[in-house]
């Protein structure tokens, strides 16, 4: 849950700043941010220890390596 919520918060952050750049609305891109983080605090709040700063990119690493590996 946590990469998946923070790769929801990247693409959502490049989304906001389109939108603002394009003078849209970013309310699709805002949504996804606030999905995102949600995804996040449930995992880091639900985790058995949860997840320190330090984790997380061994975390990523561990999904990349799941999918790509």
């Amino acid at each position: 849950m946590t990469v998946l919520g923070l790769s929801f918060v990247a693409v959502s952050i490049a989304a906001t700043v389109s939108a603002f750049a394009e003078s849209r609305s970013p309310v699709a891109s805002i949504a996804l941010l606030l999905t995102g983080l949600t995804l996040v605090i449930l995992a880091i709040a639900h985790g058995p220890e949860g997840y320190g700063p330090g984790q997380i990119p061994d975390a990523v690493v561990r999904v990349m390596v799941r999918i790509f590996g």
